[in-house]
């Protein structure tokens, strides 16, 4: 149970935490984004991502690993919770 005054931590579905991902989604490089967003927006496979852009899985993965980095240490910076 809360006290008086005090806050939950944000959630996944509070505003301000997509406006933040969609911001630091906004920095990747188009491709790493694309990538990003086929696999947990769309739920493909890193198989069906690697068909759709003409890639091969290895690049996929790779790409997908950078790009997940990239986020993790821009949401650390950016979000500090309290």
């Amino acid at each position: 149970m809360l006290e008086s005054g005090a806050s939950c931590p944000p959630t996944v579905e509070s505003p301000e935490v997509m406006r933040l991902a969609e911001e630091m989604l906004g920095k990747l490089k188009p491709r790493q984004r694309a990538v990003v967003e086929l696999t947990y927006y769309e739920g493909l496979t890193a198989e069906e991502i690697a068909d759709r852009l003409g890639e091969s899985v290895h690049a996929i993965r790779h790409d997908l690993y950078r790009s997940l980095g990239a986020l993790r240490a821009a949401f650390g910076n950016g979000h500090e919770e309290q």
